[in-house]
């Protein structure tokens, strides 16, 4: 069975219908240090995932990221979404999770839970490991893929090129595509 590990805009759904028990799509969390509000959009979505709807945070997250990272206060709460994208200006921590846990009420999760899910040490410490582990491989851009713990090169982004990549693993012939110093890794348990 092939394994991946898929990190931001890759829709997997689509594979895993594809492919069934053939593929596991593995998520790992790499929160960018630049991003001031990476690491707890992470946790926001590891949150959700205890209650199985981490693809469903994940996707609102994504969708939105230009939206809760600039501050509320910089234009307004009434401003549009463009006039608040102009700013330079951050949102606080707090904004931030307001938003986090309007999207939590939005996908009709236990908020209470969502919300101390969020800060656990078992969210905290998966997001830490996550990031440790990308930091350890080198990698410093989002998204990375892997496919059966090998890197796949960065032109195959489209959705028929993973397509093709993984009907190449599955026919023997992906080790022989793969670069000489093409980095490995070792997936583990998808979510």
């Amino acid at each position: 069975r092939l394994q991946g590990d898929w990190s931001s805009d890759v829709c997997s759904s689509d594979l895993e219908e594809d492919y069934g028990e053939r593929l596991r799509v593995v998520f790992r969390h790499k929160p960018l240090h630049k991003h001031e509000h990476a690491v707890i959009a992470a946790r926001a979505a590891e949150a959700a995932g205890l209650q199985g709807r981490f693809w469903e945070m994940h996707d609102l997250l994504f969708q939105n990221s230009a939206r809760w990272t600039k501050g509320i206060d910089t234009v307004g709460p009434d401003a549009s979404p463009s006039l608040r994208l102009q700013s330079n200006v951050l949102a606080l921590e707090a904004e931030v999770r307001d938003v986090f846990v309007s999207y939590a009420e939005r996908l009709k999760l236990d908020v209470e839970r969502f919300k101390k899910d969020m800060d656990s040490d078992e969210v905290k410490a998966r997001v830490e490991s996550d990031r440790a582990r990308a930091d350890a491989l080198g990698i410093d851009r989002t998204p990375t893929l892997y496919l059966n713990g090998r890197l796949v090169p960065a032109p195959r982004r489209t959705l028929d090129d993973l397509r093709a990549a993984i009907d190449a693993e599955l026919n023997g012939k992906g080790k022989e595509e793969t670069a000489p110093n093409t980095q490995t890794a070792t997936p583990e348990q998808p979510k």
